[in-house]
């Protein structure tokens, strides 16, 4: 799926430079940035793509546990206990939460 794919290039590049600069910037900034500049392609019309096939839905989620494991710097812990320090849910189950309260 098109859609799919345009986010994931998008985020992987702003992972990748932000990458460079992980030794420099602190917690904070990071979880800002995340949460600035990241997040939002996840988030916008996120119901749309919902019904996208298995693999596109897995690429997502992948791409963002690069980008929350960028935030903490942590490639041991769990993604989903690394989500909830941030307050997030799995892409699966913000999508599943935005659908059903939009019935």
């Amino acid at each position: 799926m098109f859609a799919v794919a345009n986010i994931c290039r998008k985020v992987s590049q702003q992972v990748a430079v932000l990458k460079h600069m992980r030794n420099i910037l602190p917690y904070d900034i990071r979880n800002n940035i995340y949460m600035s500049f990241i997040v939002p392609h996840f988030d916008y019309c996120a119901q749309t793509w919902h019904f996208c096939n298995k693999a596109s839905a897995e690429k997502l989620e992948k791409v963002n546990e690069r980008a929350v494991r960028f935030v903490f710097r942590d490639k041991r812990t769990p993604y989903e206990e690394l989500l909830s320090v941030l307050g997030r849910k799995t892409l699966l189950e913000q999508r599943l939460q935005k659908i059903i309260c939009a019935v």
